[in-house]
Order: C-alpha cells, then sequence, then structure tokens
C-alpha cells in the first residue's frame, strides 16, 4: 500500500494539473475570438515564472520529481498561454507582454539561477529558490500596474480605462 506521503503527493500534483488547465477555457475564448479582448497577460507571465521556480526547486531539492514534473507541465501550458496571448493580442499589448515575458520570464530567473548555481551551496540553494517561489511571483503580480507603467508609462488598460492592482495605490512603487 502507498504512503500517505505519496498519496497526498499524487493528490497535489492532480490538483496543481487542474490549476494550471484552468484558463484553458478562457485561451479557448481568445483563439475563437481571435482577440484577447480586455484580458490582461501578467497573470499568465507570473505563473510561468512560478512554475520555473517551482520545476527549478523539484530539480534541485533531493526526491522532489514530483514538484518539478508537474510545475514543467504547467510551464509547457503557461508557455503556450503566453504565446497565444502575443498570438492574438493588439500591437501595444503584444509588445508589452514579449518585454514582459522577456525581463520576467528569461533575463531574471537565468541571472538568478546563474548566482545561486555560482555562489550558494547545495542547502543554501535550496533554501534560496525556495524563498524565491515564495516572495517573486506574487510580488509581481501584485505590482503589474507599476510593471505597465515601467514598460510603456501608461496605467491605463487598452480601452483607456485604470488597471486595478492588488496593491493600495499608497503603498505601489512610484
Amino acid at each position: 500500500m502507498p504512503s500517505l506521503i505519496v498519496i497526498f503527493g499524487l493528490l497535489g500534483n492532480i490538483t496543481t494539473g487542474l490549476v494550471y488547465l484552468s484558463p484553458a477555457k478562457t485561451f479557448w475564448r481568445i483563439v475563437k475570438n481571435r482577440s484577447t479582448e480586455d484580458f490582461e497577460s501578467i497573470p499568465y507571465i507570473c505563473k510561468l515564472l512560478n512554475a520555473y521556480w517551482w520545476v527549478y526547486y523539484g530539480i534541485i531539492k533531493p526526491n522532489s520529481v514530483l514538484v518539478a514534473t508537474v510545475n514543467g507541465f504547467g510551464a509547457v501550458l503557461e508557455i503556450s498561454y503566453v504565446l497565444l496571448f502575443l498570438l492574438f493580442a493588439p500591437p501595444q499589448a503584444k509588445a508589452r507582454t514579449a518585454i514582459l515575458c522577456g525581463i520576467l520570464d528569461v533575463a531574471f530567473p537565468a541571472a538568478a539561477i546563474l548566482v545561486m548555481q555560482l555562489f550558494l551551496q547545495r542547502d543554501a540553494r535550496i533554501d534560496a529558490a525556495g524563498l524565491m517561489y515564495l516572495m517573486v511571483p506574487d510580488f509581481f503580480l501584485g505590482q503589474h500596474s507599476w510593471f505597465y507603467s515601467l514598460v510603456d508609462g501608461s496605467d491605463s488598460l487598452v480601452d483607456g480605462s485604470e488597471r486595478e492592482s492588488l496593491i493600495p495605490v499608497s503603498d505601489q512603487l512610484a
């Protein structure tokens, strides 16, 4: 009989896989309508970063193959979501998404992993990767208005309405 740890691990993987699949209906709508409408790309960019961190953590932490595999699956899905967004987004949103994805999903994780690999030993690397997972994707998701203004100088959606942030305006970076 499988141990309780294995059973809960598999249940966790099933749940995580379903979470990664949850935007599928939205992206089916985007493909069907050939438009991203008023959808934002930042949740998918942050979710991809999240998946990267979990994959890295699962690779460097012993006995964590389930963590790496389910999040590898999630990374593939999130990459496809971002690519679909890039395919059907209007030009300004497409440029913004490409820049943010390049910074948050390519440059930042590559630099962070390089620093961890070069300067931290095994246990410290595992702790740092876990800490990065806990802090970084949520910070970026909460600061999406700040990132948009950094990229294109605006703080409004394509239709001209203002973005809502998860962080109160008084607490946001200027």
